[in-house]
Parts: C-alpha cells; sequence; structure tokens
C-alpha cells in the first residue's frame, strides 16, 4: 500500500470499508471507478484484482507460534547410571564377577594354612567424544518475527542430546548377543526366564523391561496361566505399564528400529544401573554468537549444541536381551 493510498483511504476508504465494499463486490456496490483507489490499495498490484476476495484485502493470519509435532522422546540415561567427569578420558576399577566362597572354619589354637582367594577387577576405560551440532540464523529473522526461536531451538537441541544418549546405550545393548524366540506363543516362558534364572536376584528385583512398539504389542497379547494379561498397569500410574512388577519402557520403531532378515524385535530386560555408565562432562551446552564464524559477515546468529559423552558397559551380567522373531 502507497503512502498516497493510504492518505485517501481516510477518512472515505474506511467509510467504504465500513460499508463492506470488497473487490468481490465492488460492481454491485458502485463500479471500480467510484471505489479504484481502494482496490487499488488493497491489491498487490492494484487493477483488477484475482481471487476469491481480491489480492491483500483478506489478511493472511498468524498466531504467531510454532506448532511442534507431538513425538515421544525416552531418554534411556534416566535407567542407567550417569556419571560426571572432569577429563576427556579416565578409567574405572570395576569388580569381575566370581562366586565367592565362605569362610573357613577355624579349629582354636591351630594354625590356619592357605590363603583365602583374593578379588580380582577388570579396567574400563572411557574416552569423551563431541557430539555437536550448529545452525546459523538470521538476525532479521531473529528481530522480525514474534516466535521465540531461540527458545524452540533450545528445545530442539534437546531432543537431539536426547536421541544421542539412546544411540550410545542402544549400541552396547545391540551387542548383546542374546536369546533367540523363534516361536511367539514362547515369549511369556522367555520373559519368565529372564528374569527368574538368566538375571541375578539382585538385577532381577529392580530390573525393567526395554523394548520398541513391536515389541510392547507382542507382550500385550501375552496371557498368563490364570488368563490375567501379562502387561499390568503400574498402581500409582496408570498411564504406565509392568511386566511381573517390572516398569516396561517402550521407545519408538523408528528410535530402536527391529531386526531385518527375518524381522525381529528385542526385549532387553535388566538393571541398567548397574549395566553400563554414561560418562559426560559438564551440562550440555547451548550457546549462540554474533561475532564467530560467518555470523558478522552474514548477519545472523550462530547457535551451537554440544555434548561430550561416551558409554560403556560395567556388567554385562544385568542385561538380558530377547531376539523375537516375528
Amino acid at each position: 500500500m502507497t503512502c498516497a493510498a493510504a492518505r485517501n483511504m481516510l477518512p472515505s476508504g474506511r467509510m467504504r470499508l465500513k460499508n463492506g465494499v470488497t473487490p468481490k463486490n465492488v460492481a454491485q456496490m458502485g463500479g471500480e471507478q467510484r471505489y479504484g483507489l481502494l482496490i487499488n490499495a488493497l491489491t498487490e498490484t492494484g487493477g483488477t484484482p484475482t481471487g476469491d476476495e481480491g489480492g491483500y484485502l483478506v489478511p493472511v493470519e498468524f498466531d504467531g507460534k510454532i506448532h511442534e509435532l507431538m513425538r515421544e522422546y525416552v531418554d534411556l540415561a534416566d535407567f542407567v547410571n550417569v556419571e560426571n567427569v572432569n577429563t576427556l578420558s579416565g578409567w574405572r576399577a570395576v569388580e569381575a564377577f566370581a562366586a565367592a566362597l565362605p569362610l573357613t572354619k577355624h579349629t582354636e589354637m591351630t594354625e590356619k594354612t592357605g590363603e583365602g582367594e583374593s578379588p580380582t577387577f577388570n579396567q574400563v576405560d572411557y574416552t569423551l567424544d563431541e557430539y555437536f551440532d550448529f545452525l546459523p540464523v538470521s538476525n532479521s529473522l531473529l528481530q522480525d518475527t514474534p516466535v521465540n526461536i531461540m527458545a524452540y531451538l533450545a528445545r530442539w537441541f534437546a531432543r537431539k542430546v536426547i536421541l544421542t544418549h539412546n544411540s550410545l546405550i542402544l549400541t552396547l545393548i545391540n551387542a548383546l548377543t542374546g536369546t533367540a524366540v523363534t516361536d511367539k506363543t514362547k515369549l511369556l516362558g522367555a520373559i519368565k526366564t529372564a528374569l527368574n534364572t538368566t538375571l541375578d536376584p539382585a538385577f532381577s528385583a529392580l530390573a525393567g523391561v526395554f523394548t520398541n512398539q513391536t515389541g510392547l504389542d507382542l507382550m500385550d497379547s501375552l496371557v498368563d496361566g490364570t488368563g490375567r494379561p501379562l502387561l499390568q498397569p503400574d498402581p500409582s500410574n496408570a498411564t504406565l505399564l509392568r511386566v511381573k512388577g517390572r516398569q516396561v519402557v517402550v521407545l519408538s520403531d523408528a528410535h530402536w528400529p527391529n531386526l531385518s532378515g527375518p524381522s525381529k524385535c528385542r526385549i532387553a530386560i535388566g538393571y541398567g544401573r548397574e549395566y553400563c555408565t554414561l560418562f559426560q562432562r559438564n551440562a550440555f551446552e547451548f550457546a549462540s554468537t554474533t561475532v564467530g564464524g560467518k555470523a558478522w559477515r552474514s548477519n545472523s546468529t550462530e547457535v551451537r549444541g554440544i555434548a561430550r559423552l561416551d558409554c560403556q558397559e560395567i556388567d554385562a551380567d544385568a542385561m538380558a536381551v530377547l531376539k523375537v522373531t516375528l
């Protein structure tokens, strides 16, 4: 709209709008000759209007928000041991499991011969890697849009950190040999065996059941000997499910895909805090600059997210995996 057009619309143009004049009905309201100035002001290029109502007479509506898609982002870091470290590399001494022997009976006033068994340890090394992405954002966009773009990008990077955690943890779980379950009708027995005999009772008591949507669907079809469903709602939170009292943690098939050829899903059962440790240095870093990199020359703001992470297996016996043929 030109300044001249805007001046000529007032007050007569305002009254014409009030009277309901539009490019669509202008012919019935007195013709383009009478209202030509109004039509030129309210259309993109002037002249004959186009579209159902014509040009820019009907404004484009925008609610000033970015509507984020709802998806499930389960952070497996919540179910494993997380340790904050101050160096980029190091190691931990981890006891090597061996069935301990009881103390030997001692006869009074006799000298004991033979030493008891000694504990042994494994060395677990960690080396942190940097995981980061950066994005250039136009300064004009940041200044002119009503959307809080930086707040949105902070949430967007946070989701990427969750996926990075999960990728590191699932890489370890996926490497476990696991037990093949080729007949889906025997899945209930395999889950019971994993909880009752594969896992040490200390792990079993605190275990979680980790799977994807396909695995959840399989377990949802199982019933015990009395006809009760294997999956039961958590008494304290009906949105959570439990298997024989153990919490079920479900990832999407997109984030934990099935094995191919033949198609198989994984059901991991175990105590994650003893199974592995996620090492991290400092918290996730989300920062921006208007002078570094190419930001100054391109009149932009560079946004960067960095996480320094490594994940190492501590006790492989704390996790059992079932690979179920679909």
